[in-house]
């Protein structure tokens, strides 16, 4: 059983992992407080139409994210954490202090993933570490444009043999999810409709759904591992859920992909469970990939590029 299983009766606010989109570490008393802090974020998003969440771990990623999102047709809705308290935007690009009220101590892009249903009708979102070209972007941002309500668009993360293998080499903690299942919170878009089933099913975006308010005893038999969007899978199997697979391929754009994280020294493999995470994730940006050789295979043209020079910061 790994940490976040061994969680006490009655955990404390604030907890070094209440904001990260666990439900063994999120004390239950508190979702009211969620609900108040939503009503700020709808006001936040009064009129986006498709609002897409950036969530800034590194601000020169983050802004070429934001103009990528841009050119998709979409609006970029930033959310951030202690690596930057208020991220440069953009033109065109909407700031939300999503932790402003709750005051959580660290807050992943998965926490406001779980609760769209109180403060938008739709939400497109990704990884801070993905970067596709214009041409694809426009794509993406077309196909999300044709979501229904009730639905999620996103990526299936069903492991291939090779995968299990490393799974299985990485030690006993890996064991328990080698053939583990889920749809992996990279790239998507959801709806207010979709989240709110899932809410009512106990089967979201967070890890550990078998510790959710509502979830029923057959998830709590079924053990889910310790991965976010494993509970999005038991959704479509066990409840009917509406799930479509995004058409575009994006993995060859992820700059975080399996085999990296495999050559990571073993006392890093770990890390995505440290509160230093985000901290962490920005130094592995900033140490493992040139971004302006990046940004030059993205299509970009001078617009764009203006466009990030001419970003600022937020007023207050």
């Amino acid at each position: 059983m790994n940490s976040d299983q061994t969680t006490s009766s009655a955990p404390s606010w604030p907890h070094e992992r209440a904001g990260i989109g666990t439900w063994a570490r999120f004390p239950k008393e508190r979702i009211e407080d969620v609900h108040h802090a939503a009503e700020s974020w709808k006001a936040q998003l009064a009129g986006v139409e498709r609002p897409w969440l950036v969530w800034c771990t590194d601000e020169a990623w983050c802004l070429v994210q934001q103009q990528l999102v841009i050119g998709s047709g979409w609006t970029p809705v930033v959310g951030t954490d202690s690596t930057c308290a208020r991220p440069r935007l953009v033109e065109g690009a909407r700031f939300v202090e999503f932790n402003r009220d709750l005051q959580l101590p660290v807050m992943w892009m998965h926490f406001p993933l779980e609760w769209v249903h109180l403060f938008c009708d739709r939400l497109a979102f990704w990884h801070s570490d993905l970067l596709p070209p214009k041409g694809k972007m426009k794509a993406i941002g077309d196909e999300f444009a044709t979501i229904q309500p009730g639905e999620i668009i996103g990526v299936r993360d069903d492991p291939s043999l090779a995968r299990m293998v490393r799974r299985f080499w990485r030690g006993p903690r890996r064991w328990s999810y080698v053939n583990a299942r889920r749809w992996f919170e990279l790239i998507g878009c959801t709806t207010a409709e979709a989240c709110e089933s899932q809410y009512r099913s106990g089967c979201g975006w967070w890890r550990l759904p078998q510790f959710h308010p509502t979830g029923s005893e057959r998830i709590r038999r079924a053990n889910p591992h310790n991965e976010h969007g494993n509970g999005v899978w038991f959704w479509e199997k066990y409840f009917g859920g509406q799930t479509r697979e995004l058409s575009v391929d994006v993995h060859p754009y992820h700059y975080n992909d399996e085999r990296r994280q495999a050559e990571r020294p073993a006392d890093q493999a770990d890390r995505a469970f440290d509160t230093n995470s985000i901290l962490f994730k920005a130094s592995e940006l900033q140490n493992n990939y040139d971004l302006n050789a990046l940004v030059e295979t993205l299509e970009f043209d001078e617009h764009d590029l203006a466009a990030i020079r001419n970003s600022k910061v937020p007023d207050s």
